[in-house]
């Protein structure tokens, strides 16, 4: 027909169409940095759109921007900001769906320049939000309440009304944290321990609110309102109930890209079992993914949504193959092979992007799901059931009980995986394009083993060759690359010498004792360069010495030397009172700790390719020290203006 011979022409039609749409709603979504002189202090109305959250100094939340009020007609902004409100009795109150007016000076949303460095700026953008503040006590007044979207304001209402209810059972620290973000998807009370034991032991998907949640959901619903079977208008009445508390439940939980695809899945499934149809679940799939991107094409960068499909995709793939490798006669044998062989399906879905994202692979993983799933399972029924008879203390206590042991099962049951020796490897760092290789190699093998072709075999190997082609042009580059770096951490220096075998950090104390710093700032640029690991040391204290050396880097006071490089680290005036009978030729000097000295008075004492202000300094005096560079024609470089200061020796 004719329709059949121009296929392929209404393809590439229909193709087009599609990606000028994308185009499209990818510009819709897009939203810039407003118009604004963020020099000074302003009046601004704004509606607190996130649930705040206690930090150890702060309140931190999300707001809408409505107007500026500094100008003779209010402004219209309309922009998200990310702010901090100095942390009293008032700000520790505030809800969402408040509506304020503050007055402070906005900032646009930077990343600190470190390399390799989540791109936090991008993350924060790509949600719309270009600007951040702090807000100090007495700048700010609460007007009113209950503004903002009114299905997210009462979700949110319900979601706390839900955790008083098991605080009011006597949950709290680690148990609360566990259940509440387990059955709710609330984890601001997660601590950073209980965070690393679950993500170290393979478990932290049952914290993140996704199938296995909803799923179980379903399923209570389905058996609550079985009595709905009688008739056919009946049957299209339990279907709306269900489709609703699937949405009251994925709205609770905070509507991440895994609840959302998973409510909508089964949705899907549910109008589909009204309808009598049976549809093919990879469409399903297609369709859930289509309509969240319809929603937001922003969801396809969230590492989320990648995991949650990649997931679902290799189980619905994977599973049933692996299941067929060992069938059991014995009831406990054949669940306990069913739990592993969906761990092992969502593994090989997921590991090239955990690796990517998380450096780390646990390598215990089927123990962990064969334990944490049944009793997360386990959890979710009995959660369920306190918060529908909470009104019935006598039953509820009772409930709570069980429940609480049983969370406290899950927390020991991931910390004893986590203490076992090798539990996960750690340090792991792949590109991109491994990524790609790796994805490659997995579905091509897998093809092969099925239809055993020859063909996706040898398309498998040249996979493997290409991920060993790009390691050892990476080892070539770690061999050749020996360089300098002064990293951008807030009021801290952090010095590092890096080659194929030396990982030097100097650094003062404040990043010496904060591994989260090392964690988000330094140690992704490590595992680029090739290294797991790197040496501290506490500038401080090394200065004070007279002298220290640390392989091929020789330290005297303040001055270093590495493969012939000669820097100053001028943290302290004192050295300058010392007379040098000629002037030193240095190739850096850095100055840091805040000290108190002009350009001018390091010129008689030495000569110096480039003077560099590290992040430990204050603002205002970078700001007149590179007036001095400008003056007197000197190549200089901020780090806290520019990034991390990075050299080649």
């Amino acid at each position: 027909s004719n329709n059949f011979k121009f296929r392929l022409v209404y393809g590439i039609i229909f193709n087009i169409i599609f990606i000028l749409f994308g185009i499209y709603l990818v510009e819709q979504k897009t939203t810039t940095l407003p118009d604004l002189d963020l020099e000074q202090e302003k009046n601004y109305t704004a509606i607190i759109i996130s649930s705040p959250k206690e930090t150890a100094k702060s309140v931190k939340t999300t707001i809408y921007i409505e107007t500026n009020n500094d100008s003779l007609s209010d402004k219209i902004i309309e922009n998200k900001a990310l702010i901090y409100f100095q942390k009293d009795s008032l700000s520790l109150n505030l809800q969402y769906g408040d509506r304020i007016i503050f007055n402070s000076r906005l900032n646009e949303v930077k990343n600190a320049g470190n390399p390799n460095e989540f791109d936090y700026k991008k993350y924060l953008n790509q949600k719309g939000i270009h600007l951040q503040g702090y807000i100090q006590t007495g700048k700010w007044k609460k007007l009113d309440e209950n503004n903002g979207d009114f299905l997210k304001l009462h979700a949110n209402k319900l979601q706390r009304k839900l955790l008083n209810i098991y605080k009011s059972y006597g949950f709290k620290d680690s148990e609360f944290a566990v259940l509440s973000a387990l059955t709710l998807g609330y984890k601001d009370d997660l601590d950073d321990e209980t965070r690393e034991a679950y993500q170290a032991s393979g478990a932290m998907h049952i914290l993140a609110v996704s199938g296995l949640h909803v799923g179980i959901i379903y399923l209570i619903l389905n058996f609550l309102l079985s009595f709905l079977n009688k008739n056919k208008l009946l049957k299209i009445l339990k279907a709306v109930l269900i489709i609703i508390s699937l949405w009251i439940f994925a709205y609770i939980a905070g509507l991440s890209p895994s609840v959302q695809r998973s409510a909508l899945m089964f949705s899907l499934i549910v109008v589909g079992t009204v309808l009598k149809r049976s549809a093919n679940i990879y469409n399903t799939i297609a369709v859930s993914a289509f309509v969240l991107l319809l929603m937001n094409p922003y969801n396809i960068t969230s590492v989320g949504f990648q995991l949650s499909y990649s997931a679902v995709l290799a189980i619905i793939f994977f599973q049933p193959k692996i299941y067929q490798i060992f069938i059991s006669k014995y009831w406990l044998v054949d669940k306990i092979w069913a739990l592993l062989t969906v761990s092992i399906a969502a593994q090989l879905g997921t590991m090239p992007i955990s690796l990517f994202y998380f450096h780390q692979f646990p390598n215990l993983f089927f123990i962990t799901n064969i334990i944490v799933i049944p009793l997360a399972s386990i959890i979710l029924y009995l959660a369920s059931t306190l918060l529908a008879i909470s009104w019935f203390p006598f039953v509820a206590n009772i409930i709570a009980f069980i429940l609480k042991y049983t969370v406290i099962a899950l927390n020991y049951s991931t910390q004893l995986i986590e203490s076992i020796p090798f539990s996960s490897t750690k340090n792991i760092y792949i590109s991109f394009s491994e990524v790609l290789f790796i994805y490659s190699f997995i579905i091509y093998f897998s093809l092969f083993l099925i239809f055993k072709k020859k063909k996706r075999l040898r398309i498998a190997l040249i996979m493997v060759i290409h991920i060993l082609v790009v390691n050892f042009s990476q080892n070539i580059r770690f061999n050749k690359n020996e360089r300098l770096y002064v990293y951008n951490i807030r009021n801290s220096t952090a010095i590092n010498f890096i080659n194929k075998s030396d990982n030097i950090l100097l650094c003062d104390t404040s990043v010496m004792n904060n591994k989260k710093i090392i964690e988000f700032s330094v140690k992704n640029n490590w595992l680029e360069q090739g290294h797991k690991k790197g040496q501290l040391y506490n500038i401080d204290t090394i200065q004070n010495s007279s002298s220290f050396e640390i392989d091929r880097l020789l330290i005297k006071n303040e001055f270093l030397t590495y493969k012939d490089n000669k820097i100053l680290v001028l943290r302290d005036k004192k050295l300058l009172q010392n007379e040098t009978p000629e002037k030193l030729t240095l190739d850096y000097i850095i100055l840091s700790n805040n000290i108190y000295i002009s350009i001018e008075e390091l010129l008689p004492l030495f000569d110096f390719e480039y003077i560099i202000f590290d992040s430990s300094n204050k603002f205002w005096r970078i700001e007149k020290w590179k007036e001095e560079c400008k003056e007197l024609k000197i190549n200089y470089f901020s780090v806290p203006d520019s990034g991390a200061f990075m050299v080649k020796l």
